[in-house]
């Protein structure tokens, strides 16, 4: 996994922006082992609402995430996997890191609209993709707890959970407290464009197990290399850039280049950045 977090840059404290900041680049890079997931996406996981007490404008990622933390410490005290922020009019935006979606008794796949009320996840935007191409219904609309409660499904997407079916929303069962059949295709189609960027034989082993919904397989994956490192939906020429150009900006320090350099490595690696 790429993080990527950019500053205005050092200066005494004040809450004006200083003339002469130079901009500060942090470029993180870990391994996340997606095959980790699979349980989970067997079973599904518990969501939680909170009230959404969040500034104006969730549509940009800062470092101010203090509403998140305390949303997800919520969800873990209540046994929870994620919370749900929820506005005063009952209406679900997303969760403390993740993307929000519900499927009705139609099959509709439903989330909501990009707007200042929700972060534009990298993952939501390649589901939409997929989705897309599969020809499957989709609507971006706002719905409400209510009614994500009493949907034939739900589920949630973040780049770390590509597609977790949700069985119970603040101890409401929803359907019939399993994955149901929407989101265990919409993880097929993930997983299968995860395979087909990174040419993975562990995410294919990965694969077919959500696929079949479990069963002896993962059995061989231990002795298999850990999965590649993965970031669904941002283009990698567009990120390549946008570091380059920081650095610039910032006069950064040849280890910050070096960064850079190893991160083009990575692509040539083919490591997936869908």
């Amino acid at each position: 996994l790429l993080y990527i977090q950019v500053t205005r840059g050092e200066a005494r404290r004040d809450h004006p922006f200083p003339a002469d900041a130079q901009p500060t680049l942090v470029v993180t890079v870990r391994r996340f082992d997606f095959a980790a997931r699979v349980p989970q996406q067997a079973v599904g996981v518990k969501v939680t609402s909170v009230t959404d007490q969040r500034w104006g404008r969730c549509d940009i990622k800062t470092v101010a995430l203090l509403p998140n933390v305390l949303a997800k410490q919520t969800a873990r005290l209540a046994g929870s996997f994620e919370a749900w922020f929820v506005s005063n009019d009952g209406v679900v935006a997303e969760g403390g890191s993740t993307n929000a979606w519900i499927v009705d008794a139609a099959g509709t796949v439903i989330t909501h609209p990009l707007s200042a009320r929700i972060l534009p996840g990298i993952m939501r935007s390649s589901l939409l993709r997929l989705v897309h191409a599969a020809q499957i219904k989709v609507e971006e609309r706002p719905f409400t707890l209510a009614e994500a409660q009493g949907a034939a499904e739900a589920f949630l997407t973040s780049t770390t959970a590509p597609c977790l079916g949700i069985v119970a929303i603040d101890g409401v069962q929803v359907a019939d407290g399993k994955p149901g059949p929407v989101t265990r295709r919409l993880g097929e189609l993930l997983w299968g464009e995860i395979e087909r960027q990174t040419g993975s034989a562990r995410l294919r082993l990965v694969r077919a197990y959500f696929a079949g919904g479990g069963g002896g397989i993962m059995s061989s994956v231990p002795s298999m290399p850990p999965a590649p490192c993965i970031i669904i939906g941002a283009p990698f020429l567009l990120i390549r850039d946008s570091i380059r150009a920081r650095i610039a900006r910032a006069s950064a320090t040849s280890a910050l280049r070096s960064a850079t350099d190893s991160f083009e490595g990575t692509e040539q690696r083919r490591l997936a950045l869908v």
